[in-house]
């Protein structure tokens, strides 16, 4: 499939993004390549044809489609330790060293 870089929006924001474009039913339909969907505002061109594209972020229109996820602030947010995730991957040495 050809990928193309794209204006969108998300989260009310005007976003550039790779995109793929696909057919739904009867209809066109574009998916980026992080798997939701989107509404082009503006279609750049394949990625094979953007050496020394210069772009540029036009306004999008308040009213144009935008992706927003949905997110359930009642649950906790995740924390992460990676120090922790580390040392439990790392083996530990068993008994006494010698120096």
């Amino acid at each position: 499939m050809t990928q193309y870089l794209i204006l969108h929006k998300v989260c009310g924001q005007p976003m550039w993004d790779m995109a793929e474009k696909i057919e739904l039913g009867d209809e066109e339909g574009w998916i980026t390549t992080s798997g939701h969907r989107c509404y082009p505002f503006r279609v750049i061109g394949s990625v094979d044809q953007l050496d020394g594209v210069t772009v540029w972020a036009d306004p999008i229109p308040d009213d144009w489609p935008d992706y927003s996820p949905e997110i359930d602030h009642s649950q906790p947010a995740v924390t992460f330790d990676m120090g922790k995730l580390l040392s439990a991957l790392i083996p530990q040495p068993q008994g006494k060293r010698r120096l």
